[in-house]
């Protein structure tokens, strides 16, 4: 009997110092902030130190007993963080369809572009030659046109013509760093034209840039056009 409460008594004791092991390391835990620890800032919560205060080595707040400022003081020089460039930027374009791994080198959005500018009212002999380039973009379809003329046509010619397109913002400015990139057109009704130039190999041709947001114009957009069209045949 007496052997039992030996070894009992034993026991707790072992137990009694491992508690206060713990309860000393869970002292020095709740001591510890962003001030006298690696701990982020966040961290601190409502208990955050003051800025005017230090850190005891016991982790109690003292005063500093300072009655400079906070920040750079009068005479330093002072400096700040420059904007981070990337070393190497890496882009990965779409070479081949996500489900069935095929070639993309004639895909069918290359025969949507030939079928809608045959159907427009006219054109039915248009010759388009088109490749489509897949980039992952949240939306917005681009193009870069190539078009061919019977005549001269100069740049401000073209110009003039988008001008009056219905549908058509021209933005094209090169000189001042405008011109339309995907990024401007997203959330936007009209086509956006711009970098429009004479060809340097032949004056009958023009080059320029095409975007559109193609979930407004070709979508949605269209639906809505068509509808207002169809409801004013109907109330004349």
């Amino acid at each position: 009997m007496i052997q039992e409460l030996l070894a009992r008594i034993d026991t707790l004791e072992r137990e009694n110092t491992r508690l206060k092991e713990e309860i000393e390391q869970l002292k020095k835990r709740l001591s510890k902030n962003s001030r006298n620890s690696s701990k982020p800032p966040s961290s601190d919560g409502l208990s955050r130190p003051n800025k005017n205060n230090s850190v005891s080595e016991q982790g109690k707040l003292k005063s500093k007993g300072t009655k400079k400022p906070s920040g750079g003081q009068k005479g330093h020089n002072g400096s700040n963080l420059g904007q981070a460039k990337p070393d190497e930027v890496i882009t990965k374009p779409v070479t081949s369809c996500d489900h069935c791994q095929s070639d993309l080198s004639d895909t069918k959005a290359q025969g949507y572009v030939r079928r809608q500018l045959h159907d427009l009212p006219g054109m039915p002999k248009l010759k388009v030659s088109a490749t489509c380039v897949r980039v992952p973009v949240i939306t917005t379809h681009s193009l870069t046109v190539h078009a061919t003329f019977s005549k001269v046509v100069t740049r401000k010619a073209a110009q003039n013509a988008l001008k009056k397109a219905e549908g058509v913002l021209l933005y094209d400015n090169p000189e001042k760093k405008e011109f339309p990139t995907p990024a401007d057109v997203v959330g936007t009704d009209p086509t956006w034209v711009g970098r429009v130039r004479q060809s340097l190999d032949n004056p009958k041709a023009i080059d320029l840039f095409v975007c559109g947001d193609n979930l407004r114009k070709g979508a949605a957009l269209n639906t809505a056009q068509i509808a207002e069209l169809v409801a004013a045949e109907f109330t004349r």
